[in-house]
């Protein structure tokens, strides 16, 4: 059974289509980097994958349930910095909420999540507070605490400095052998060495790439 599943998955918004036919499945230990341009719909299929907006056509599958009923299972960062936080609550308090507050994870889940990104001590900081990469690594953390085993990431490291970049790649490097991940990123190069394959969404047309490894 896949960890994740795409069967023909297309959305249709605004009188024209989104994204179209897009299949594709990962196992746990795989990680898919999908690229393209602005408005190509990236961000779409990540929170279709989520079970944040529900495909027009085809199907998702996370371990064999929709995504809605795997919730549990399933870790999503949304491109978005995290600027709706901003009334007063601490960055471990938003790690602790996991995905849509589906399962609330306990305090030291929410430390180790963070540690592995470098920013424990961010932890006790009022999340209005922090800078836009500072947040992104919260946002990152939320999405991996407590050990998913479906993590989609949208963006992770736009806004954050290389030693930032660095530290998260380590972090997903590790979180890769008991986890499938999904990453939307504009960073060609950041894909290219961490992912085992790439989709190339671009007007419309899916195009997929491996590197074995």
């Amino acid at each position: 059974m896949a960890a994740i599943e795409a069967r023909n998955v297309g959305f249709f918004y605004g009188g024209e289509w989104v994204i179209k036919d897009i299949s594709f499945s990962l196992e746990i230990g795989e990680f898919l980097g999908v690229e393209g341009p602005n408005g190509g719909g990236k961000s779409t299929l990540i929170k279709i994958l989520a079970g944040a907006l529900t495909p027009s056509e085809g199907n998702v599958f996370i371990f064999g349930k929709t995504p809605n009923k795997a919730r549990g299972l399933i870790g999503y960062m949304p491109q978005e910095n995290g600027g709706a936080l901003s009334f007063p609550i601490r960055a471990i308090d938003v790690v602790k909420m996991g995905f849509l507050a589906s399962k609330k994870r306990d305090e030291k889940e929410a430390l180790e999540a963070l540690e592995k990104l470098g920013a424990a001590h961010l932890a006790r900081k009022k999340i209005g507070e922090l800078s836009g990469g500072e947040r992104r690594k919260v946002l990152i953390a939320r999405a991996i605490v407590g050990g998913v085993k479906a993590a989609l990431l949208d963006e992770p490291t736009a806004g954050i400095d290389e030693g930032g970049e660095i530290k998260i790649a380590a972090a997903l490097k590790e979180l890769k052998k008991t986890t499938a991940i999904v990453c939307v990123s504009h960073d060609r190069s950041y894909l290219q060495e961490a992912a085992d394959r790439i989709i190339s969404i671009r007007t419309k047309i899916v195009r997929e790439r491996g590197f074995g490894g």
